[in-house]
């Protein structure tokens, strides 16, 4: 796979950065996943928007328009001749522009129609925002010691924030259905703007489905008569199981899962 960095392309194996770079010695880097559907781009502006809110968070520099980097992406997926792009965007402080686009990974679809297993993280998520969203970057250590304590069989942890309130994943965003109402923690609550989370609540408002966005408390999870997450390579993936509490892909999920797959189609 070709990797760009730094205005040049070159094999993978070959893209190295210094020992000394910020990014390596004090985790300053700021990132961004992205994807396409059907060969598309999946919302980069607001990707790009997010990255640019991270980097001018942690003083960095970033000199590339989202045309220019859009224009950057499209050029990778054809030299790296793929259909469908899984791509990161990496920005460390020194400053380096490094982008992966690889072979989109192959999801197990089954998913989706059985659920996954899911518990709460002990660890509570420690977010801190700039311009009311979340900074996106690799020195969360909240995010990924949860990631590292979180057993395989579990998709992914939700964790709680300072005050206890639920707030997000380690990679996805959190929603709840009670009552026929879908509800989501809100930015308040100090999480990270999820694009595929805002296209939820956009799809939500087509579909006539009522949407909460506000302060949710750790009980509401297992109160709740449905529970997904979404998030950019699983758009929304149902959760069958929180710890011991058990529940059915309901009714508003599956709509919201077809509205999702034909806005994306």
């Amino acid at each position: 796979m070709f990797v760009y960095m730094n205005e040049n392309w070159m094999e993978e194996e070959k893209a190295t950065i210094s020992i000394n770079n910020p990014g390596f010695t004090s985790a300053r880097v700021v990132y961004e996943t992205i994807r396409t559907y059907k060969g598309e781009l999946f919302r980069f502006k607001k990707h790009y928007d997010r990255l640019a809110n991270s980097a001018d968070a942690m003083k960095m520099v970033l000199n590339k328009t989202w045309e220019e980097m859009e224009q950057i992406i499209l050029t990778g997926i054809s030299k790296n001749r793929l259909d469908e792009a899984y791509i990161q965007i990496f920005l460390t402080a020194n400053p380096d522009l490094i982008i992966q686009i690889k072979d989109f990974p192959k999801i197990d679809t089954s998913i989706y129609q059985t659920g996954v297993l899911s518990d709460i993280s002990e660890i509570r998520r420690q977010a801190f925002m700039h311009n009311k969203t979340a900074i996106k970057t690799t020195a969360a250590l909240d995010v990924f010691l949860s990631r590292i304590k979180k057993p395989n069989y579990l998709y992914d942890f939700i964790m709680l924030n300072r005050e206890g309130y639920a707030a997000e994943g380690t990679f996805s965003n959190v929603f709840l259905v009670k009552d026929g109402v879908l509800i989501t923690p809100s930015m308040a609550t100090g999480i990270l703007s999820g694009i595929t989370r805002e296209v939820v609540i956009e799809i939500s408002q087509n579909c006539k489905i009522k949407c909460e966005q506000r302060l949710v408390q750790k009980k509401e999870l297992f109160e709740a008569d449905e529970l997904f997450l979404t998030h950019t390579s699983g758009g929304i993936v149902p959760i069958r199981a929180l710890g011991h509490k058990d529940y059915q892909i309901g009714e508003i999920t599956s709509r919201l899962m077809s509205a999702l797959d034909e806005f994306t189609g």
